[in-house]
């Protein structure tokens, strides 16, 4: 129990670090997704107007939205105050997970005390490593310890802990999900069976991918109506069904009166819309087979680009966990009551986090559409890993010898990942324009020159949000929705209205030849000027 609290803490400590560490400068600038969110924030804020989705933006499920706007009145309109919100998710699912964890390694290997029989046992001695291989820790413990560092190190996790993007929410709800439920199961509290609804409820009010969730229950309804009394079993499910009604009931009161905004943009970018959904279908799933080892996300803002998702040594764990899930539930090999159960779970978690992906032919592989996927993935990682150190020898190492060598392994992990992500992803100039720095840049000067008429023209394509392309949230939100900043597509710079000496016309984009004729033919007094790497005209 107590090298357990310590190692916790201690992992907690580093996923804290990892997903806060200067926070206000990595990721650079910010995203129009993710200030989208803050200029939907700051009006729920001033209008007292908190939903549970937000249409703008191809739609957007509001608990993370709701969560931000909270942030912003806390600490002020920033990037940090979003993105806050995004790292205190990720390194709480860092906490939950590793209950999740612990759970699911006791139906892997038995409860506490079990492991002393386990042949090829590791040697007997003191050493600080001990508690690693005692019946008081037990595999399910270093199970659970080994999965939880792997998560809190993961770049891939990381990366998105530092994102203001709903889509992290996920995970989490997930993790608590499933924990709640496997503990109800286990110990037959009640109150587990309602909270384990509600979570499940929540987590379907974070992000389109989360709709497959409810599915990956009804396993465990088969499996316990099946082996246990029907009327302890039936109060059990009423009462998982009770919470997730409760939590599911504002977002389905919501779509029912709102049916056309239930799939957003999910139809324009599914395989089925392709001209060959078959071919569609199996590249996809070939790309994103391939993600995790060999080529990952290509987009810089959510990877080093085309670097697969996990680290050599998680790579190589989550191979092995793989493949022993797989033999294990094939030859059904019982190593330990109701494995090939426990392993089924986490494959069919793994293809629910990954079917989002699959299903989809834009952008592939796309890690932030797989992020449920990541605690599986983790999942399967530590079972290999949990092999290596149990199962893998007939030699039987010294316990200081093989601790010191997991702490070793582990500890290069952590390296590898902080390096490739503060170092080798940050310092790459792709991040810059992957977060449109451009736009962050234009706010700044306008936040500086306050004085005059201020007009931005959005001459670039996207989405539409008050009648401008998505681009203009950024600048909205960085200069606080400032009523006074006009924003302008190119075909209105007749809208213009010139205050002379006092009106600064500001492009997105660098300006094509057809919008500087329109502004100098409109404004014949037209000046083009530069000031601090910002393009902008005055009259």
């Amino acid at each position: 129990m107590r090298f357990r609290t310590i190692a916790l803490i201690g992992i907690i400590s580093l996923a804290a670090f990892l997903r806060f560490y200067l926070l206000d400068t990595i990721p650079p600038a910010l995203y129009p997704d993710e200030a989208m969110n803050g200029v939907n924030a700051l009006r729920a804020l001033e209008r007292s107007d908190f939903r549970v989705f937000y249409p703008d933006n191809n739609g957007r499920e509001g608990l993370f939205i709701d969560i931000q706007a909270l942030s912003v009145q806390i600490f002020g309109p920033s990037a940090w105050a979003l993105r806050a919100v995004a790292a205190l998710a990720g390194t709480l699912t860092v906490l939950v997970f590793f209950f999740l964890a612990r759970e699911i390694g006791l139906l892997l290997y038995g409860k506490k005390g079990q492991d002393a029989q386990h042949r090829g046992g590791i040697k007997e001695e003191n050493s600080p490593f001990a508690a690693l291989f005692t019946e008081g820790s037990g595999r399910a413990e270093l199970f659970a310890i080994l999965a939880t560092f792997l998560l809190a190190v993961s770049f891939w996790h990381v990366t998105f802990s530092r994102i203001g993007f709903r889509a992290i929410l996920l995970p989490l709800l997930a993790s608590a999900a499933f924990f709640f439920l496997l503990r109800g199961l286990r110990t037959s509290r009640p109150g587990d069976f309602f909270a384990s609804g509600f979570a499940l409820g929540l987590s379907l009010s974070t992000y389109i991918a989360s709709r497959v969730m409810p599915v990956l229950f009804f396993p465990f309804f088969l499996w316990d109506i099946l082996g246990k009394r029907r009327n302890r079993t039936v109060f059990r499910w009423l009462l998982l069904s009770a919470g997730f009604i409760i939590a599911v009931f504002p977002l389905a009161g919501y779509f029912t009166a709102h049916p056309q905004d239930f799939l957003g943009r999910a139809g324009d970018v599914s395989i089925f819309s392709a001209d060959d959904p078959i071919r569609a279908l199996a590249e996809s799933t070939g790309k994103t087979l391939l993600m995790f080892h060999v080529a990952g996300d290509g987009n810089w803002r959510h990877n080093v680009a085309g670097a697969p998702m996990l680290d050599p040594l998680t790579g190589l764990f989550f191979f092995l966990g793989l493949a022993i899930a797989v033999v294990s539930i094939i030859r059904k090999i019982k190593l330990a009551p109701r494995v090939p159960a426990a392993l089924l779970f986490i494959l069919l978690w793994l293809s629910a986090g990954l079917l989002p992906e699959i299903t989809t032919s834009e952008g592939i592989p796309h890690a932030l559409r797989a992020l449920n996927a990541i605690p599986p993935v983790m999942l399967l990682s530590a079972l290999g890993a949990t092999w290596l150190i149990w199962d893998a020898g007939r030699v039987r190492f010294p316990k200081a010898v093989t601790g010191a060598a997991i702490v070793t392994a582990l500890m290069l992990t952590a390296i590898f990942n902080f390096h490739q992500y503060f170092l080798v992803w940050a310092g790459n100039p792709n991040v810059q324009g992957a977060f449109r720095a451009d736009l962050a840049e234009i706010a700044d000067y306008l936040n500086a020159h306050a004085d005059g008429k201020r007009y931005v023209i959005v001459n670039e394509g996207g989405v539409l949000i008050d009648d401008v392309p998505m681009a203009a949230a950024t600048v909205k939100y960085l200069t606080v929705d400032n009523p006074d900043i006009i924003y302008l597509t190119p075909d209105r710079v007749r809208d213009i209205e010139p205050e002379f000496d006092h009106t600064i016309i500001i492009p997105t984009q660098p300006p094509s030849q057809d919008l500087e004729a329109a502004l100098r033919a409109t404004f014949p007094s037209l000046e083009r000027h530069e000031e601090s790497g910002v393009a902008f005209y005055r009259l």
